[in-house]
């Protein structure tokens, strides 16, 4: 077995695990859709303030004293002379110019009075609105204005680090407090568990066993699922303890009956034996010895019978019927 699936095999890990898995999801969720409505909340913030820009800026004389700050951006395009822009004024001889690069970034805009995100390559991403209307020096062309995400960027990126981090400690938090939880409810599990190893220590090959271990009552509650477990050990060491009894007691009596049979088949090889001794030393008493002989071979006849009978008893087997003679058996008896 590798480390790993060693790691994971027990109950108490993989509960764990799976619980501590349920709860990194949930706050990847929730965290996911926080971050989601708190940038879709700061971005319709900032495209009414950038609402509030494009108003003020065409208004009757765009243009004069319009201060709208370093994180924003003005740029017109006539249609009669070169595009302009610049950072924080309208102005642009009082802040910084946009690049080439920018503006063209700019001119791509649409121009529909809608807030548009865009991605400056010399200033970084803005949202902007592209209107048309006149300029200050009386020429018609488009006007964009915008400001910068770099604060909305910087919330959002700030929330997604402490979501992170408080993940993190609320996964490790899961983890501990999960183990030891779940340690201690299934603790009545390795008492169940050592009732089971404190019985399979004992010696049941042979001999009289008593099994006395049992799972305690307060873990036999069928309510629960460790009581189900503990009452059905119990059941099943009830089942043990009787067999194992009915096997001593069939032993016992294949004792009695073995030392019984030996007494019984004694008697008659005895006989058998002495009178055959006789015939040997007195020949005129060959037939007599014969028909003792004959007699106690009988008897052994019925003995074995009569063990092959108990033999088939003990095993089940079902017993053969034949008719009967009553009056002889009751001759016999008598």
């Amino acid at each position: 077995m590798t480390p790993l699936k060693r790691l994971v095999a027990p109950l108490i890990s993989r509960l764990v695990i799976t619980a501590v898995s349920l709860v990194l999801v949930v706050s990847l969720l929730i965290a996911t859709f926080a971050t989601i409505a708190l940038r879709e909340t700061l971005v319709n913030r900032l495209d009414r303030d950038v609402h509030d820009m494009a108003r003020s800026v065409a208004g009757p004389r765009p243009g004069s004293n319009v201060n709208i700050g370093p994180d924003s951006v003005i740029a017109v395009f006539p249609e009669n002379g070169p595009a302009q822009g610049n950072l924080g004024d309208f102005v642009p001889t009082q802040v910084e110019s946009l690049t080439p690069a920018d503006l063209e970034a700019l001119a791509d805009v649409p121009v529909d009075a809608r807030p548009h995100g865009v991605d400056l390559p010399d200033h970084g991403p803005y949202r902007v609105i592209a209107q048309s209307g006149n300029l200050p020096d009386g020429d018609q062309g488009v006007v964009v204005t915008g400001r910068s995400t770099n604060e909305v960027d910087n919330t959002i990126e700030s929330l997604v680090f402490w979501e992170a981090l408080l993940t993190l400690l609320g996964v490790l938090a899961a983890a501990g407090a999960g183990y030891v939880v779940v340690r201690r409810q299934l603790s009545p599990l390795r008492e169940v568990a050592a009732t089971a190893h404190t019985v399979a220590a004992l010696p049941l090959s042979s001999g009289e066993v008593s099994v006395t271990e049992r799972v305690p009552d307060r873990l036999t509650d069928e309510d629960t699922e460790v009581g189900q477990v503990g009452a059905a050990l119990n059941s099943l060491l009830d089942h043990v303890e009787t067999s194992l009894a009915e096997r001593h007691r069939s032993e016992q009596q294949v004792r009695q009956f073995v030392a019984d049979a030996s007494h019984e088949l004694r008697t008659p090889l005895t006989t058998i034996r002495g009178y055959t001794e006789l015939a040997q030393q007195r020949p005129e008493a060959v037939p007599t010895a014969l028909g003792k002989v004959e007699e106690e071979t009988l008897r052994m006849t019925a003995l074995v019978e009569d063990l092959l009978l108990l033999a088939r008893l003990d095993q089940g087997r079902p017993l053969a019927r034949d008719p009967v003679d009553l009056t002889r058996l009751l001759l016999e008896a008598v």
